[in-house]
């Protein structure tokens, strides 16, 4: 009873390893490869899990400590836009993979990137203008920073929320961070990001559901 069984196992080996697509694990090695050795070049990505990352783009101190991570000559805003960049293009070949990948996440860090960005580029008259009290307090690096890094949060939340058409993003984010005065931009940004991702495409595990020829919600 015992040959039959082992002969069966042995087949049955031999047809997984016959069926098995080599193409893919090719694939997965080459985007591991890239993602690796370009991340590498970005002291602000090089090395850190995406948690971790995510905690960075929310820290009120990372703009004081930009010398550890900024790149050459290219600035704050130039450095955070090309780690937003290298950013997207992984994240799409990590999700056109043919296995399955998280895609909360890395949007949450592309969104956070971006808002980075934006925050970058404006003037610091106009920072200071905003952040402005009656009394005249002194705006110290830290309430900038503080300022700076709502943009990263608005950013990651409304990001995400539009390649899944979650709402829900902008709540998780505004319970797990406790911030009250966010309430207004965080929902502002997120219905706005939302109606602009419908004008454009499906959602992302809607679309990926249509591309793979199944039903579901993108056939009603």
């Amino acid at each position: 009873g015992g040959e039959p069984d082992i002969g069966m196992r042995v087949k049955r080996a031999l047809w997984d390893l016959h069926n098995f697509q080599w193409r893919d694990l090719a694939l997965c090695a080459m985007v591991a490869v890239v993602t690796t050795l370009w991340s590498a070049q970005l002291p602000l990505l090089n090395g850190r899990p995406q948690p971790a990352l995510l905690s960075l783009l929310f820290d009120k101190t990372l703009v004081m400590r930009q010398e550890d991570w900024v790149v050459g000559s290219h600035g704050l805003a130039g450095t955070f836009a090309i780690c937003a960049v290298m950013k997207w293009f992984t994240t799409m070949m990590a999700l056109s993979l043919a296995m399955p990948t998280g895609v909360v996440a890395p949007t949450m860090i592309i969104g956070g990137l971006i808002g980075r960005v934006f925050g970058s580029l404006l003037p610091e008259s106009v920072v200071d203008f905003i952040l402005a009290t009656p009394d005249g307090s002194l705006i110290t690096d830290e309430v900038r920073g503080a300022y700076m890094a709502r943009f990263a949060i608005i950013g990651a939340a409304s990001f995400c929320a539009a390649v899944c058409r979650a709402f829900a993003m902008a709540i998780t984010v505004f319970e797990v961070l406790s911030l009250p005065n966010d309430v207004l931009p965080l929902c502002s940004a997120t219905i706005a990001s939302i109606f602009v991702a419908n004008k454009v495409e499906l959602p992302f595990f809607d679309r990926n559901l249509a591309g793979r020829g199944l039903g579901g919600i993108p056939a009603l």
